[in-house]
């Protein structure tokens, strides 16, 4: 990624707590040696051209802020994972959001 061979995004928002990190409900429950992420992202700037993400998920959702972690996710390589739509936007045509 910092060679700009490939694009990465950032997910944070989501539908129902928006950036607010606190409200999450990404959850991810560590099993093993790897965490297991359920949950949906929105309105994510390259998520449709990424192939990494550092996803924000909550490991214990009544710790708020504090129970955030973030997680550096293979997208072209996890199991589970799709994009969504791609939105259509009015401005900022450079980048992708999905």
């Amino acid at each position: 990624m910092a060679g700009g061979k490939v694009e990465g995004c950032y997910g944070l928002t989501e539908a129902s707590a928006g950036s607010d990190a606190a409200s999450l409900k990404c959850r991810a429950v560590l099993k093993g040696d790897k965490y297991i992420v359920n949950g949906t992202k929105t309105f994510i700037t390259n998520g449709n051209v990424a192939h990494y993400c550092v996803l924000a998920a909550t490991t214990d959702p009544a710790a708020g802020a504090k129970g955030i972690i973030t997680l550096l996710v293979d997208l072209k390589d996890t199991p589970g994972f799709h994009v969504g739509k791609v939105e259509e936007k009015m401005g900022i045509l450079a980048s992708g959001t999905a």
